[in-house]
């Protein structure tokens, strides 16, 4: 199994935030996947944290390290000619912001490879899309939601 973690799901293992620790020990034993774009995301979310002083400096530093470590070891879905060309009809069918249809094209990607895929997320929008998606979902904000959109 792997997981696909949207950034609202991925920051939660290095921010103390709701969910945090059953997201984590949820993970333990998995792969993680996520989109180029978390990358970007989260280090803005990070930052936002240490100007809002969620995080003093040390603590920003630490999150920094954590976070290039975890990275290193996480399957990154690059936004290619093939996960681009399903946003639109994502997009039609849902209503998404633009990065929240590339973390679903991005998750549904692996899934049409064959990929057995949990999408893991803390926004009830975009895990509404995936449910409809046919995609495991996994409420990171939520410990008590992991459901399959077929049942």
């Amino acid at each position: 199994m792997i997981v696909y973690a949207d950034t609202s799901a991925l920051v939660k293992l290095f921010l103390r935030e709701p969910g945090s620790e059953a997201f984590a020990d949820f993970l333990r034993y998995k792969e993680l996947a996520t989109s180029s774009l978390s990358f970007a995301e989260a280090q803005a979310t990070f930052a936002r944290r240490l100007r809002e002083g969620w995080l003093d400096d040390h603590s920003f530093e630490q999150v920094q390290s954590q976070f290039a470590a975890a990275w290193n070891a996480t399957v990154e879905v690059l936004l290619d000619a093939e996960v681009q060309a399903a946003i639109p009809d994502l997009c039609r069918r849902h209503p998404l912001r633009g990065g929240d249809a590339i973390q679903l094209s991005s998750a549904l990607f692996l899934f049409h490879e064959g990929l057995n895929v949990v999408f893991a997320c803390a926004d009830s929008r975009l895990l509404g899309a995936a449910r409809f998606e046919r995609l495991t979902v996994y409420d990171a904000s939520n410990a008590a939601d992991l459901r399959s959109a077929q049942s």
